[in-house]
C-alpha cells in the first residue's frame, strides 16, 4: 500500500501577486530523519561536519526531499554525494518531484555532507519521500 505525501505551498508578497498550489504524491517509502550538526563551540573552534545517509545503498529513485534545520544562514551547507558546489542552508528547503531532486547532482542523491560553521550546534531535520523499489 503507497504511502501518500500531501505538499502545500503559498508565497504572497505583502500587497502583491500570491500563488499556492497544493498536490499529493504517491510513494512507496519515506524516512523522516534528524541530526544534530555540531557547532564550532563544540568542535574545539572548527566546523562541525556531519554525513546523512538519505536512502538505503540499493535505492535510486528520490522523489521528495524537505531540509528544515533549528537555525539558518551562510555559515550552513551540505554537498550532495560529497561533490559538487556546497549548497546553503540559509531557509527551509524543498525538492518536490523528480525534476527538483534532479537539480541537486547528476546521480540521485544518497547522502549530505553538512558542514556546520555556526557557534552552536544545529539541529537538522530531513523528510525524504521515495520508491521501495530495486
Amino acid at each position: 500500500m503507497p504511502e501518500v505525501i500531501d505538499i502545500n505551498v503559498s508565497a504572497k508578497i505583502r500587497s502583491g501577486p500570491a500563488m499556492a498550489f497544493a498536490t499529493s504524491m504517491e510513494l512507496n517509502a519515506y524516512d523522516k530523519i534528524e541530526v544534530s550538526i555540531p557547532g564550532t563551540d563544540s568542535g574545539g573552534g572548527s566546523a562541525g561536519n556531519e554525513t546523512v545517509q538519505l536512502i538505503p545503498a540499493a535505492t535510486n529513485d528520490v522523489k521528495c526531499l524537505v531540509i528544515q534545520a533549528s537555525q539558518y544562514g551562510s555559515d550552513l551547507s551540505y554537498e550532495v554525494n560529497g561533490a559538487g558546489t556546497a549548497i546553503v542552508v540559509d531557509s527551509p528547503q524543498s525538492f518536490i518531484g523528480e525534476g527538483a531532486v534532479s537539480s541537486l547532482a547528476p546521480a540521485t542523491p544518497s547522502t549530505l555532507e553538512f558542514t556546520n560553521n555556526m557557534v552552536d550546534d544545529v539541529d537538522v531535520m530531513i523528510l525524504v519521500g521515495r520508491s521501495a523499489l530495486v
